[in-house]
């Protein structure tokens, strides 16, 4: 997953190029991805809240960045990042966007859940990135929509908008 998104750039926790390549690439280390991700504390909060959720809970609970990581691996942790970072993404910046940045997430998750599964059936594709594929497929549409949300013309005609 070398290629990800450039809408990755636009999260804290991601400042640089190499932040990217260390968090998808295989070979990082649990370490490495801990250093990475404690940079952003709501993004270090959320890990360690699903590390210590009923399907990963372990004997002990789960208080740093660095045991989350090790618990769920690298694998959980690069669906993590995915999937908050899209639902960063999805959110809206005014009233006028709410009903339309909530139907294009339900409609990717759909499709994720969806590409997921299929993948699963054909040994030479990566489930994984099926999902991924299945987030991003209507990622053209956000700037779009921020971008009609400061014409009056749009603005101050939902209809409009909605075409």
């Amino acid at each position: 997953m070398a290629n990800f998104p450039v809408a990755y750039c636009g999260l804290k926790i991601i400042t640089s190029l190499r932040s990217v390549s260390l968090i998808f690439s295989e070979g990082t280390s649990a370490k490495e991805l801990a250093d990475v991700i404690i940079t952003d504390a709501v993004l270090s909060a959320r890990i360690i809240q699903v590390a210590n959720s009923p399907l990963y809970r372990g004997s002990a609970e789960i208080k740093n960045i660095q045991l989350a990581v090790s618990r769920l691996g690298s694998d959980t942790i690069r669906s993590l990042v995915t999937s908050f970072v899209m639902q960063q993404m999805y959110t809206p910046s005014s009233k006028l966007l709410e009903a339309h940045f909530k139907t294009i997430w339900e409609e990717s998750m759909n499709v994720s859940a969806i590409s997921r599964a299929l993948a699963s059936f054909a040994p030479h594709l990566n489930a994984d990135e099926a999902m991924l594929a299945g987030l991003l497929h209507q990622i053209g549409k956000l700037p779009i929509l921020m971008l009609v949300e400061h014409i009056p013309e749009f603005r101050d005609s939902p209809s409009r908008l909605n075409n």
